[in-house]
């Protein structure tokens, strides 16, 4: 078992500025609740940090509702009466189907390489309901400026290289995040089950709303989605919404309505989620330049 100074070296990225953790907060509520009842939902969130963005949830589903917080160590900064459970690796202590919503912000780079980043996905898959949703943002692998340690084109190195690029510029001694390309990651979703839709440019709409300086974000709020979209490949964060509930109905339809044999496309050995993952994602936007 690791000790606890290998693990908060491990954890040493989490965002210790309340006012831009609380504008993350705001904006993941904005994306939900435009999908979701949050009043009374139970959610958790995975890689709670500080603790903010869980504690502004708190006051958004109200006395009914329930907010859990994972980490693998505590450093909570918020004051209000939090459910926090430590946690080592990608399980997750909690019955299975528990939750109506789960968060996971910035999180699945710092879970480990790709099989660990399976078993996170796996285990949100497992203690959300069913008919519950996911929140998941990620670091694009292919953004010029690597977000965590401030350097260009780090990531874009291979695994090897990375850490001695972080110790020549003399900003630690290991390279220790895992980020993944968009494609890689709606691959990961759909070998877990998870149908995604993905919400990019609309978080990103928001961001400019709430967070940039006027004139850039009303360029932005200008620029239409087909302009946008020439970015996806260098855009610096993924979003996705992950809604269980169509999984289930994909399922049955696919159930009751096999596919006639010898029409081609999409046969009836092709995992539903992976079809829906596969049809959301690149029905509406073009395949990513990048692996």
């Amino acid at each position: 078992m690791k000790s606890q100074r290998e693990l908060t070296e491990r954890q040493s990225h989490a965002s210790r500025d309340g006012s831009s953790r609380l504008k993350k907060a705001a904006k993941i509520v904005e994306i939900l609740s435009r999908r979701v009842e949050l009043t009374g939902a139970r959610v958790l969130d995975i890689g709670t940090g500080i603790g903010l963005i869980a504690e502004y949830l708190q006051e958004i589903v109200g006395p009914t509702g329930r907010v859990a917080a994972v980490d693998r160590v505590c450093q909570l900064g918020c004051t209000g009466d939090l459910d926090f459970r430590l946690v080592e690796g990608a399980g997750l202590p909690f019955d299975d189907e528990s939750f109506d919503i789960v968060i996971s912000n910035h999180v699945i780079e710092h879970i480990g390489p790709r099989e660990e980043q399976l078993k996170h996905l796996a285990e949100i898959r497992r203690v959300l309901a069913r008919n519950g949703i996911l929140y998941l943002a990620a670091p694009n692998r292919w953004a010029p400026v690597e977000p965590h340690f401030r350097l260009p084109l780090l990531s874009w190195l291979p695994e090897g290289m990375r850490s001695a690029y972080v110790r020549l510029a003399g900003r630690g001694k290991q390279y220790d995040c895992f980020p993944p390309s968009r494609r890689t990651l709606l691959c990961m979703l759909a070998e877990s089950g998870l149908p995604a839709a993905e919400v990019t440019l609309e978080a990103l709409r928001i961001t400019a709303r709430r967070e940039l300086p006027g004139a850039l974000a009303s360029a932005i709020a200008r620029t239409p989605d087909p302009i946008l979209r020439l970015t996806m490949g260098v855009i610096p964060t993924f979003v996705f919404i992950i809604d269980k509930s169509i999984l289930d109905e994909d399922s049955s339809r696919r159930h009751n309505a096999p596919t006639p044999e010898g029409r081609g496309g999409i046969s009836d050995n092709t995992p539903a989620a992976a079809t829906t993952v596969l049809r959301l994602a690149y029905g509406d936007f073009s395949r990513p330049p990048f692996s």
